[in-house]
């Protein structure tokens, strides 16, 4: 079980005790009483059994009796003081320790990077239409910017694959497989760098693995130094 589940877990347990305690608190309409004997016998005494109960009667008891039966619901005024300061004041605490647990697992920065994913699949599309043309250095840059680094990784796999085409060291074609393109590049320099960026780039883009902010950092420092690499090399080859 990972930190985020612990918390979790002790929060909804935190959330049951709340909820224990709270029915456990006196509340308005339903105060339990003892009835005397002594003073009963007295009161009953006074009673007129022989007297018939008109019809208007039963119906106005009838009404009495189900209005006392109604089910209670929580009542604050029901309550001492200190029962509602206390009260109030699990509450607060409760909706702070809510927004703590949210803001350390990452759920806002997760549903932002999801929403920014989003965006950019369209954006993805549309450069593979057409690889060959793209700058695909600025949507680097601009996916690093808005912190989609799921999207960034995929963009420098695709940078990869754009220059080795550029180079004549593999064929593109957009309905090709990634391993394809690595048995292309058997027996080339690029091969090793090449096998690498695509181990990371399927891992992150294909994996249901909830990765850190730091952690797919890492991976777009990975494929970038072998993107890097990778174009040294085609660098090299020009030159050369």
């Amino acid at each position: 079980m990972n930190k985020t589940k612990i918390k979790t877990y002790y929060l909804v347990c935190f959330l049951l005790l709340g909820g224990l305690l709270f029915n456990s608190l006196p509340i308005k309409g339903q105060e339990s009483f003892v009835v005397d004997s002594i003073k009963w016998e007295k009161e009953k005494n006074k009673c007129d059994f022989s007297k018939e109960i008109t019809k208007e009667e039963q119906t106005e008891k009838k009404e009495d009796y189900l209005e006392y039966e109604k089910p209670q619901g929580f009542n604050i005024e029901g309550m001492s003081a200190a029962f509602q300061t206390f009260g109030l004041i699990f509450i607060v605490i409760m909706v702070l320790l809510l927004v703590y647990f949210i803001f350390q697992s990452g759920g806002f920065k997760r549903n932002r990077a999801i929403k920014s994913q989003g965006e950019w699949l369209e954006k993805i599309e549309q450069i593979e239409e057409d690889l060959e043309n793209k700058d695909l250095h600025q949507f680097i840059k601009q996916a690093i910017k808005e912190g989609a680094f799921r999207v960034a990784i995929r963009l420098q796999y695709l940078l990869a694959i754009q220059q080795l085409n550029e180079a004549e060291a593999i064929v593109w074609k957009r309905q090709k497989t990634n391993g394809e393109y690595q048995k292309e590049l058997v027996g080339t320099a690029f091969y090793i760098d090449f096998k690498k960026a695509t181990l990371t780039f399927e891992f992150v883009w294909y994996s249901d693995t909830e990765f850190t902010s730091s952690s797919l950092s890492a991976y777009y420092n990975a494929i970038a130094e072998n993107v890097d690499a990778i174009l040294m090399g085609i660098k090299q080859e020009n030159d050369g």
